[in-house]
């Protein structure tokens, strides 16, 4: 939350010293510096321009939690418990015996996570009429626990001159957070086409958005513990065929094999099946030119045909679909 500021502001004084009184679900409450004498305000000491004010926001999901990726009806249920929950922001004017309440202003948290990252809002008094504007920077992302799970892996062929087998491989992801790592030994004696019988599980803590701009990299290990090949399968296109496929399913994949020395030359090919679990469901939209402005959304790019959307969206009939997905769209 960043780069917050506010303008039009009615007050009773010509230049109120005006603060925020901020409460995301009751899970947390604030209040930010008073700005003096301004009908223009900008809170940069509590919200920055740059990194702004982040915090965890962890909740129950009113006891819809399940095991596994979530069904459509899992995620229309959440989807209406977020919708009912808010971010209620109070515009104060400071005064010495009894302070002015200007205004509030409220959005839904189906929308924050969801929605754009621009936000414009009005403030309302106790009659409903408009006295003052709020602009915000805003994004909410879901945080889930996933695990990646590679299966029925297969490599075949690998340069003349590299060491000889037994291979192993190991996998990892390009996310910057501390991932794990895995790795696996072939199930037969065959140097190469090698298969590996075990599975490979890598547990990483994500958002939606992060797993689709990462890949699965797998690193090819001589008997000597010696990276002599690498790997890389990009995880969106997967994500999308495992949903696809009901959400449980193994995703078949083909990827080049690349040598370690400089030329990176494909030298072989490794299969094998990828699935999720725990795939989170809510992300905010992409490419937002102008946010949400008032009550109406302008602009945004859907990041999957199958992401839920924010309710002001969601009254017009739309779809992910109808808003370019970045990945699965007609384009």
């Amino acid at each position: 939350m960043s780069n917050v500021r506010a303008d039009g502001i009615v007050s009773k004084e010509r230049a109120p010293d005006c603060y925020l009184k901020v409460d995301f679900d009751k899970f947390k409450t604030f209040k930010t510096e008073s700005i003096k004498d301004s009908l223009t305000p900008s809170w940069d000491k509590t919200f920055g321009r740059d990194g702004g004010l982040s915090f965890r926001y962890t909740t129950s999901g009113g006891g819809l939690a399940w095991k596994g990726n979530a069904t459509t009806q899992q995620v229309q249920a959440l989807s209406t418990w977020m919708s009912k929950k808010h971010l209620e922001i109070q515009l104060w004017n400071a005064n010495m015996f009894s302070d002015e309440h200007i205004g509030d202003c409220r959005i839904d948290l189906l929308t924050l996570c969801t929605g754009p990252d621009a936000y414009t809002l009005n403030f309302r008094d106790s009659q409903g009429r408009v006295t003052g504007h709020l602009y915000m920077s805003l994004t909410m992302s879901q945080v889930a626990e996933v695990r990646i799970e590679a299966a029925s892996l297969r490599l075949l062929s690998l340069p003349e001159e590299g060491p000889p087998g037994p291979y192993t491989l190991d996998l990892a992801s390009n996310l910057d957070r501390q991932l794990g790592r895995a790795s696996t030994h072939p199930s037969s004696e065959a140097w190469c086409p090698a298969s590996f019988q075990d599975a490979l599980a890598l547990d990483v803590e994500a958002t939606l958005r992060d797993l689709c701009e990462s890949t699965l990299n797998v690193a090819v290990m001589s008997s000597q513990g010696v990276k002599i090949a690498t790997s890389q399968v990009p995880l969106a296109e997967k994500i999308l065929a495992c949903h696809e496929g009901g959400g449980h399913s193994y995703v078949p994949f083909t990827a080049a094999v690349r040598s370690r020395n400089p030329s990176h030359r494909a030298v072989g090919e490794l299969t094998g099946a990828i699935r999720f679990d725990q795939l989170p469901v809510f992300t905010p939209l992409y490419d937002t030119t102008g946010g949400l402005v008032v009550d109406a959304i302008v602009g945004g790019q859907a990041l999957f045909p199958f992401v839920p959307l924010p309710p002001l969206l969601q009254a017009q009939g739309r779809t992910a679909g109808d808003l370019n997905p970045k990945y699965g769209g007609a384009g």
